[in-house]
């Protein structure tokens, strides 16, 4: 006889607004990278740029304490209060001109990923993150809005100064820049460790 049901597994997707003096900055910092390093590192970027600066920024720099900050905010929806460990394993920056987009990919498993959006225009391209569980029912997480209610996934408008942050196992891409502009973000993996 059923007697008890299991709670379903879920995945959190959690927004967040960034300090837009901190976007203002990291703009100019971006374009002034890419002239120093053109090429570049390609991974799931497609007919953009992208550029690992995890090394080139100090402990210190305002946008990772403010990433740190926000992500700190995020995990206590995981009720993880204060893990013993908590650093980026990767951070990169990413130039998206018109026509070009991210191609469908995952991280690391066990670890968070996440964006902040740095210049978006209206149709400069969704995050897509699809749907880990082949059962619509046993996906709990929240849906951003009623307009994207979507069972297979999740899509998330870019905004300047918005920030997202998922699991990193969560298959995602992000949708071509049908805008006039550049899409310029900065991407993230973030480890924890009790």
């Amino acid at each position: 006889m059923f007697k008890r049901a299991h709670v379903s597994f879920e995945e959190i997707i959690g927004l967040y607004f960034e300090d837009h003096s901190i976007a203002d900055s990291i703009l100019t910092y971006v374009y002034e990278i890419r002239n120093k390093y053109p090429e570049s590192d390609g991974k799931s970027n497609y007919g953009g740029w992208q550029k690992s600066i995890l090394n080139l920024l100090d402990q210190d720099h305002p946008l990772k304490k403010a990433i740190k900050s926000e992500f700190k905010e995020y995990l206590k929806y995981y009720c993880v209060e204060k893990p013993a460990y908590l650093d980026f394993t990767a951070l990169f920056c990413n130039i998206n001109p018109p026509g070009s987009s991210n191609v469908m990919h995952h991280h690391l498993v066990g670890e968070f990923s996440g964006t902040l959006w740095i210049q978006a225009e209206q149709n400069s391209g969704q995050l897509i993150i699809m749907n880990p569980f082949s059962n619509r029912f046993m996906n709990t997480c929240v849906i951003p809005s009623p307009e994207t209610r979507d069972y297979n996934a999740i899509h998330i408008d870019p905004e300047p100064n918005k920030g997202v942050f998922f699991n990193s196992n969560l298959v995602h891409y992000v949708d071509i820049n049908r805008s006039q502009k550049d899409r310029v973000s900065i991407a993230y993996n973030i480890g924890i460790h009790y």
